[in-house]
């Protein structure tokens, strides 16, 4: 069958033109926009879409769509196990550091296999090259690795060395620049794939306040377009404005290449990397002067899909004078070590991977680590120095600075990721977690969620979270500081991590898309039970429990004895956690568990305060029905489901699956009149790309996979669905279809059923069971 649009020859059957997406039998065009991609996945996850859309002979029956825009709904997952359940992986990290602190290896093979780990996994010990690689912090190499150079050997730091100064960068400029011994051993390249060609940088672009060079190609494995580096330095200009307007911070660069070049910027001589950094800045008409106040950026392939190493900052190199020395000493030249190991002209600098598949991911980077440039101008109160504190609380800031100051609405970032390592390891104690999984290079970046809650609650909070990086004992000064707000801000985040009740999406916990909540510190059995159980300092535990489970007489106790035990009280219903009620547990608390039958789950959070010491507590479950409750649902004011059925006749419900490409979002409206009779059913399943890309290439072969099981589906399900009335929709990122079942289907069951109050509660019920949230109205 020819397409009259296109001229395409389909298959007789098709109902669709798989070159165009043209309808084929002059019915109303399904595929309306070619800019929507229906992908496999579409098909798979949107069956219910494809078995409506089928239905051709009622699309003209027009009706209004009832749902709210799919934009307007927050989305937060269906809340099961899974997602109280963090997903632990075989660490790199935590097998090395454990191995380290046994002694079972040296310094020098400590630092050498955190090193390959990022640039050149084919050189890892047996033993590590099976784990979860996730060690994908370059600057904490380089700062484990100078701290330690004495211990290592000379070939471990020169490796080191070499991929601290970016050996494996070369300069293309129009005349030939390089040295004769440029072609020696120093050309290594594990900063790049194995495959890949020598990071080439023949390309520089000044950022618009000119703070910023970026260094970058577009030829290679390394390329990236013009556009994308002014992207890069537009955005590091937008977070040197955004610092100063949100916490007065100052941007403060000084250019360290005299500590090797005593001649500066007023020389563009051939044969080191200051002169072809120079001769690059000529070729592109920027002023050479700027070497000495703008940041170098060299954007570079760091293999970030195996190391996530999207991209580091390295701090200035005068405080590397003695390492120079030994490497120096090493090549028994000090010239081989300028002209051929350091292609970076200067320091401090940037390195962003050349990898920008998630821009938001690369922001979140650039924020946190230009954000350590400014830590250490803030621990030398302007001058330049080390903090004293650990990654709690240098890490910590870091992404409270970036996660503060970027308007992002996702939870699959990276930094959601680091929200998740908070719930995950909750139970350690605050100035510790992440240790659990990763070790001691994984303290510190969970805890930001925190820090919002104590920047928020704590009179100047932000800047007390800064000041706290000057000190070893940082748990104290921030308890010191808060203005009695450190216990308030604690509880905070406890009630958050189930609530989600943060307008900044970044703070809640995600893994592989889920959201994720704290995990059960224990199953609570069924029959008459006691345990005694004890918390770290600043730290939680978390309850969950289904009343169901449990005899109508059964009664929860929680007994402490110390101001600084807290209990949370929630509950979960229609899919959501909702926050009841605090109690100071120095004294028992009791619930009455049938209470709360009408609710999907109780939830109970016990919090530590202290800053200094472990704090124990009982929980008793006991049968006979004799324990005077606390507090109870009526002292709450709750109303469950089995009230609100009773008084609401329409009922909105929608639930959210989130994938890296597209959230799909099925909605779903039933109205009952006062007889309890159906009399409307709408249901509405949306396609929303989170990438839109009207070029994609996939769309072609996407769209005849669809015509193919469309026409499929037709045959099999014609008769069934002729009850439907439908309307499709197609918009720049999204594709929806809305079906409305017709009048004679309701006559046809109301007619054949008796609905009864239970059984609409059951309805709704049955429709929250399976992830949906409801409104009522």
């Amino acid at each position: 069958m020819k397409c009259s649009k296109c001229n395409f020859e389909n298959v007789a059957e098709a109902q669709f033109c798989a070159n165009c997406g043209n309808n084929l039998d002059k019915k109303k065009t399904i595929f309306s926009n070619k800019k929507v991609l229906l992908g496999c996945g579409f098909l798979g996850v949107f069956l219910i879409v494809i078995i409506v859309v089928i239905v051709l002979n009622n699309q003209n029956d027009s009706f209004t769509d009832p749902f709210e825009s799919v934009d307007d709904i927050v989305i937060t997952d269906t809340i099961d196990d899974t997602t109280k359940e963090y997903e632990m992986v075989n660490s790199f990290v935590k097998n090395i550091e454990s191995d380290y602190n046994k002694g079972l290896i040296t310094t020098d093979e400590y630092i050498e296999q955190l090193a390959y780990s990022i640039f050149d996994k084919n050189l890892l010990d047996y033993k590590y090259s099976s784990l979860n690689l996730d060690f994908n912090k370059p600057s904490e190499l380089f700062a484990k690795a100078f701290a330690n150079y004495a211990e290592l050997s000379d070939e471990t730091l020169l490796y080191v060395f070499e991929k601290y100064t970016l050996a494996d960068v070369t300069w293309e400029v129009e005349e030939a620049t390089a040295s004769s011994n440029n072609s020696s051993n120093y050309q290594v390249t594990p900063l790049v794939s194995p495959n890949a060609d020598v990071s080439k940088l023949d390309n520089v672009v000044m950022s618009s306040n000119n703070n910023f060079l970026v260094y970058y190609t577009e030829d290679g494995a390394n390329a990236i377009t013009s556009s994308e580096a002014e992207k890069i330095a537009d955005f590091l200009e937008e977070v040197v404005v955004a610092y100063e307007e949100e916490f007065g911070l100052e941007y403060n660069y000084r250019s360290e290449y005299s500590f090797f070049f005593d001649e500066g910027a007023n020389s563009c001589e051939a044969g080191n990397s200051l002169g072809n950094a120079c001769r690059l800045l000529r070729k592109n008409n920027i002023d050479p002067m700027y070497l000495n106040t703008a940041m170098p950026v060299y954007i570079i392939d760091t293999n970030s899909s195996e190391t996530n190493a999207l991209g580091y900052y390295v701090p200035p190199f005068g405080t590397l004078a003695e390492v120079v020395l030994k490497i120096s000493d090493i090549t028994k030249d000090l010239g081989t070590v300028i002209d051929n190991i350091i292609s970076t002209y200067t320091s401090p600098f940037f390195v962003v991977s050349s990898s920008l598949d998630d821009f938001d991911d690369t922001k979140i980077v650039l924020a946190h680590e230009l954000f350590h440039h400014y830590q250490n101008y803030i621990c030398g109160d302007g001058s330049y120095s080390e903090c004293s504190s650990s990654n709690f609380t240098t890490e910590t800031n870091a992404d409270f600075a970036a996660s503060t100051i970027l308007d992002i609405k996702s939870t699959k970032t990276a930094i959601n990721g680091h929200s998740s390592i908070f719930v995950s390891d909750i139970t350690s104690s605050l100035d510790k977690v992440g240790f659990e999984e990763y070790g001691d290079t994984g303290i510190g970046y969970g805890a930001f969620v925190f820090a919002h809650n104590y920047a928020s609650l704590v009179p100047d909070g932000a800047n007390k979270l800064f000041e706290s990086m000057k000190y070893e004992d940082t748990l104290k000064y921030l308890y010191d500081n808060s203005s009695g707000k450190y216990k308030d801000a604690l509880l905070e985040t406890a009630e958050k991590n189930l609530t989600l009740d943060y307008d900044n999406k970044l703070l809640i916990a995600s893994q592989k898309g889920k959201i994720l909540f704290p995990s059960n510190y224990e199953d609570i059995p069924r029959t008459d039970y006691s345990k005694t159980n004890r918390t770290n300092y600043s730290s939680m535990h978390y309850y969950y429990l289904d009343p169901e489970d449990y005899e109508e007489s059964a009664s929860l106790t929680f007994t402490g004895n110390s101001d600084d035990l807290t209990l949370l009280l929630f509950i979960r219903e229609n899919n959501a956690y909702e926050y009841l009620y605090t109690y100071t547990l120095n004294e028992d608390f009791t619930i009455n568990i049938d209470d709360f039958s009408n609710y999907q789950e109780i939830a109970i959070a016990i919090v530590n305060s202290s800053i200094t010491s472990s704090l124990s507590y009982s929980l008793e479950i006991d049968n006979s029905g004799s324990k005077i409750p606390t507090v109870t649902a009526e002292d709450l004011g709750l109303i469950s489901l089995k009230d609100i059925v009773d008084d609401y006749s329409s009922f909105v419900c929608y639930t959210v699956q989130e994938d890296e490409e597209y959230n799909s979002i099925t909605q779903i409206k039933i109205d009952f009149n006062d007889a309890n009779n159906i009399t409307d059913l709408y249901v509405k399943a949306t396609l929303k790309l989170n990438d839109y890309n009207p070029d994609d290439p996939a769309f072609a072969i996407a769209q005849k996979v669809a015509d193919a099981a469309l026409y499929a589906v037709q045959k099999m399900y014609e008769e069934q669905f002729k009850h439907f009335k439908i309307i499709t929709k197609s918009e720049e990122n999204k594709y929806s279809v809305t079906f409305k079942i017709t009048d004679d289907f309701y006559e046809a069951l109301n007619n054949s059923l008796s609905i009864n109050s239970e059984d609409k509660y059951s309805i709704i019920r049955d429709i929250q069971s399976e992830g949906y949230i409801c409104k009522y109205s």
